[in-house]
């Protein structure tokens, strides 16, 4: 079981809080998985996790956006199932009213995953801030991709990869839409504390 930092030293002490300067993310199970010939490590939230669900959401995503909540929310895990070629990629953008967007894309052609918060909202306290994060990962066959957002980080786990980014928006994520070929089945989970 490992705890990661949820922060970067370019920017640790420049983030725009005042009740924190840095948090945890969620406890995670690690693995070891064989991938072809390859052995790699295997990050998934630990299974007590999901003891902070609330009653689930079933809805079906494309390009039409979504609006996850009435009100806004400030915890919520996202489980998004969806089958893919290997020559396609999906894209999925949480935003809220403002405008302010974290995009989420898989891309078939390099076999990545990545995470742009250039636009998420607050991201001019730092030149390094403003960024896309990138990991290697499978894509094609049929995907999952598990996302736990609260109101200051986002964290993405797929099959062979965990990502977490800080997000400052000035109000919380309560809308996704989808782009690419395909579409996905998600069940949402309001998270409480």
């Amino acid at each position: 079981v490992a705890i990661a930092w949820m922060s970067n030293w370019q920017y640790a002490n420049s983030v725009p809080t005042t009740q924190f300067r840095s948090a945890n993310s969620v406890p995670r199970d690690l693995s070891l998985v064989k991938k072809g010939k390859e052995v790699i490590l295997k990050s998934t939230p630990s299974k007590e996790v999901e003891a902070l669900r609330g009653n689930p959401v079933q809805f079906g995503l494309s390009t039409a956006p979504v609006e996850l909540f009435d009100n806004a929310r400030k915890a919520y895990e996202l489980v998004i199932r969806f089958t893919l070629s290997k020559k396609d990629g999906a894209t999925f953008v949480l935003s809220n009213e403002s405008g302010e967007q974290v995009v989420l894309s898989y891309d078939a052609a390099v076999q990545t995953f990545s995470m742009d918060r250039r636009g998420s909202g607050n991201v001019k306290f730092s030149k390094s801030f403003a960024a896309v994060t990138t990991a290697p990962t499978r894509v094609g066959g049929k995907m999952e991709l598990r996302l736990l957002v609260d109101s200051a980080s986002i964290e993405a786990f797929g099959e062979d990869f965990s990502m977490t980014n800080l997000v400052f928006p000035s109000s919380p994520y309560n809308t996704i839409k989808m782009y690419g070929n395909t579409k996905a089945d998600v069940t949402l989970y309001p998270l409480s504390k």
